[in-house]
């Protein structure tokens, strides 16, 4: 988890219209290279399924491409998580790697691969341009 400084790390909390709670929280660390890692947690199952992540994703990208100097946007995704791949690939973003055996779960001990999925900026922008024609 990335502790947020307002300067290259921000974490938000994603909260519903017309609701109090939050949903979950995502989180943005840029780094050199004009590159920003993102990532999500959505901890309450109802909203589990419905675009919540995708609808915020949005928002954060075009947020930061807008206000921040970030080229290029990646996350790191369990391999198990097909939620989180199907997100990353239907927001237009490209698999291009694979770690291998980097992380276990804290329960099973099972062992897992990390996906890598980066965008630059002018894919999201080519990408945007087209859903508005």
């Amino acid at each position: 988890m990335v502790r947020p400084n307002k300067r290259t790390k921000f974490a938000h909390a994603i909260i519903p219209h017309g609701q109090k709670d939050p949903i979950g929280l995502h989180f943005v660390h840029i780094k050199p290279h004009r590159s920003a890692y993102l990532g999500i947690g959505i901890h309450d199952r109802d909203w589990w399924g419905k675009d919540a992540a995708l609808e915020v994703r949005k928002c954060m990208i075009n947020h930061f491409l807008m206000y921040a100097p970030v080229d290029r946007f990646c996350g790191y995704v369990n391999a198990r998580n097909f939620a989180s791949i199907f997100n990353y690939r239907k927001l237009g973003f490209t698999h291009v790697g694979t770690l291998h055996r980097v992380t276990s779960d804290p329960v099973s001990g099972d062992v897992h691969d990390t996906l890598i999925f980066e965008m630059f900026r002018k894919e999201w922008e080519a990408r945007e341009a087209a859903d508005h024609e």
